[in-house]
């Protein structure tokens, strides 16, 4: 498995001919995008039927060039972009090889730790305290001190565990 780390994704925007090898599109690099093709990004050429993509990549050794054609279907690339090229992430370039429309796809927020009075501050009974329900943030030091104070009479109900949180409580 070859794995490649580019800075940057740079998509073509215009048709490219496909008999075009290193050199060319390395030409086409340098004079349309006015960009170094020895940088650290990859840059992603496609066809008139867009069934075709050359992928042009420089590997701190030399020039990788990748080629890729769809048996059936076409690589769907976004339509309204204006300019010469256009920046992809590394997620949009897998979905872009695999037939799948980066304008579709929809990106979710990453989730973010959020703690509930509900699951951290109950009593051993189950009930929360009108401070518990009627607080917005459950995780300070007031918090903190009623999870203590219901882990200790917790305990305290059960004989077993008693010995093994003294110190705590």
């Amino acid at each position: 498995m070859i794995i490649l780390r580019p800075s940057e994704i740079y998509i073509s925007t215009a048709n490219v001919d496909m008999r075009k090898s290193i050199d060319g599109l390395a030409s086409v690099v340098q004079q349309q995008f006015r960009l170094d093709p020895v940088s650290d990004a990859m840059f992603v050429f496609h066809n008139r039927h867009c069934d075709k993509i050359k992928i042009l990549y420089w590997d701190k050794e030399g020039f990788c060039l990748l080629y890729k054609r769809m048996e059936r279907g076409k690589f769907r690339f976004p339509t309204h972009i204006k300019g010469d090229t256009y920046n992809v992430t590394e997620a949009e370039l897998y979905w872009l090889l695999h037939g799948l429309h980066i304008e579709e796809i929809k990106h979710y927020e990453s989730l973010k730790p959020s703690f509930e009075c509900s699951v951290f501050s109950q009593t051993p009974t189950g009930k929360m305290t009108e401070t518990q329900k009627n607080s917005k943030s459950c995780l300070p030091l007031n918090s903190i001190a009623l999870m203590k104070q219901s882990i200790c009479s917790y305990v305290t109900a059960v004989p077993s565990i008693r010995c093994l949180v003294k110190l705590m409580c």
